[in-house]
């Protein structure tokens, strides 16, 4: 989390009107294994089944989303031995994005 914190410090001092959209997808590059972007593609349907308002900003995002996923049983998960799960698995917050994802929105 201070690390987080640190990141979304100098992100907000960078830009004018910095967005949460931006804000994530970086985190989400850097560490797939903790971070989902949150954009206008995923939101609706994300904090539908996070119950989550869907004005979620970044000074909730660590709260909302990435709280909840650290103490899930999804997130735990034991580390599969190898393979392509293996790979999936390092990245499984990441893929969120495309659990969520709506081209309608």
């Amino acid at each position: 989390r201070t690390d987080f914190e640190a990141y979304w410090e100098k992100f907000r001092g960078a830009f004018k009107n910095p967005g949460i959209a931006t804000a994530t997808r970086l985190l989400a590059f850097k560490r797939p294994d903790y971070f989902v972007c949150i954009d206008a593609k995923n939101r609706k349907q994300l904090c539908k089944e996070f119950g989550i308002a869907q004005t979620l900003d970044m000074g909730e995002y660590w709260t909302a989303v990435i709280e909840r996923l650290l103490d899930s049983n999804w997130w735990n998960s034991e580390e599969p031995p190898e393979g392509l799960e293996r790979r999936i698995w390092k990245c499984r917050t990441a893929f969120l994005d495309v659990r969520f994802y709506s081209p309608d929105s």
